[in-house]
């Protein structure tokens, strides 16, 4: 049996670490905002008010095409998008 490392991108997204891509993403967004404070894995992004409901679409279509997610077939809760840490729960369903 093969072990494969949680960062190996062949590992299923349940199994792997996905913390950093996820960062990388909500860094790229607050940039844009001209936010360039640090935030923890557990931070409330959206009821914090350092994103907004438009930037809820962008991370939609990054987890859509960065990890094959259909939101279209399952179902929606904004509150998936609240920190890191509740992405890559919604990811690891």
């Amino acid at each position: 049996m093969t072990t494969r490392h949680r960062n190996d991108p062949h590992t299923p997204d349940r199994e792997r670490d996905l913390r950093p891509g996820l960062r990388l993403i909500v860094r790229q967004l607050l940039d844009a905002k001209g936010d360039r404070t640090p935030f923890g894995d557990d931070e409330p992004l959206l009821t914090g008010g350092r994103l907004e409901s438009v930037d809820v679409i962008e991370l939609v279509m990054h987890l859509e095409q960065a990890h094959g997610v259909d939101f279209s077939t399952r179902a929606f809760d904004p509150d998936d998008f609240d920190s890191v840490a509740r992405m890559e729960a919604l990811l690891q369903r």
